[in-house]
């Protein structure tokens, strides 16, 4: 019998820490099969959720056989775009990537609502058993971390500039369409649909700080590897920290050079931009991605810079803890999470 584990995210949840320190670590000590995401690898094997997910996107075919599944091994696919794929269109979109920013990204956001089917369609005859990961975290901690991640999407774009621009419309109005990927119920149940109840497995981020030895046990479980094994690999391992201040969280950021800009004027006509891709593909195949040239170019086009992104007043994460609150108890009794950890943690 082969199994199929998909991760769906949601981004901010330790995603690259569940996938470097322990889907990585596991599937090269040959205990489970795992076919990507990671960020750093050179593993082609690593790189088939990417082709999975830009198939998605483009609405393009993915050829199964380019995955060799195990029978005795648990598959492991992880992509926390499938929950906020913000991230997915933009890579496709020439308007954004030369827009400096001014055009809003969420009209180009692939709706997480759909991805479901397309991956029961994909896989539902490819292997005996799929099971469905939903790692995620309260939403006034879960929405404005998101934010820190892509601010540099938005730091050129007025409407979208501070966190609460983003998550508020007319003053204290929780924008429900641009977050509705955050009613949690909402989107697990698209999967349920699909997969099963029992195939639906729901872990909180809280756990890894406040009852590790809990995770670790639901981890252990759906990977079919020792507890302890876990635990190792997971101890004190949280990647992606961001520095902070009293006043709010350092974000790294590329300020556009003048090269850049006249790049990025070039690029908005269509066959010069499609000559310059074409180009940069080419010379990433033969030479990495991560060759010297490129990284020279990289830094001629962009100078490193930092901001401190704001943090939510009170006021302001008591209003989403709200609009929240009630979708959260549903989850909770729906897939029984324990409600005094939901309230221990401020889902409820």
């Amino acid at each position: 019998m082969n199994k199929l584990l998909i991760h769906i995210g949601y981004p901010k949840t330790a995603t690259t820490t569940i996938q470097e320190n322990l889907f990585i670590k596991l599937h090269e000590a040959g205990l489970i099969n795992y076919f990507g995401r990671d960020n750093y690898s050179n593993n082609i094997s690593f790189k088939h959720a990417d082709r999975i997910l830009k198939s998605f996107n483009l609405n393009e075919g993915f050829n199964l056989d380019d995955l060799k599944f195990s029978t005795d091994k648990v598959n492991v696919i992880s992509i926390e775009e499938l929950s906020v794929p913000i991230y997915s269109r933009l890579i496709y979109s020439r308007e954004i990537k030369t827009g400096r920013n001014t055009v809003d990204p969420f009209e180009y956001q692939v709706d997480p609502f759909e991805y479901p089917k397309r991956l029961f369609s994909l896989f539902n005859n490819a292997v005996d058993t799929i099971d469905i990961m939903v790692t995620i975290r309260n939403q006034k901690d879960l929405i404005y971390s998101f934010y820190v991640q892509v601010y540099d999407l938005f730091a050129n774009n007025k409407s979208n500039d501070t966190p609460a621009k983003f998550i508020f419309d007319d003053g204290y109005a929780v924008r429900k369409k641009r977050l509705k990927n955050y009613y949690f119920p909402d989107l697990v149940e698209k999967y349920e649909e699909c997969f099963g109840k029992d195939n639906i497995h729901i872990l909180l981020f809280e756990d890894l700080l406040y009852d590790p030895s809990f995770i670790n046990n639901q981890l252990s479980q759906m990977l079919n590897v020792e507890n302890s094994l876990v635990q190792n690999l997971l101890a004190n391992s949280h990647l992606n920290k961001r520095r902070k201040t009293k006043t709010g969280y350092h974000r790294e950021i590329r300020k556009a050079t003048a090269l850049s800009n006249v790049v990025d004027k070039l690029r908005k006509i269509d066959m010069v931009d499609n000559l310059i891709s074409k180009i940069i593909n080419s010379y990433k195949v033969r030479y990495g991605s991560d060759n010297k040239i490129l990284n020279m170019i990289r830094k001629l086009m962009h100078k490193e810079g930092h901001v401190i992104v704001p943090k939510l007043n009170e006021k302001e994460q008591n209003i989403i803890f709200d609009e929240f609150r009630e979708s959260n108890l549903k989850l909770s009794e729906r897939y029984h999470i324990d409600q005094e950890k939901l309230k221990k943690y401020g889902y409820i």
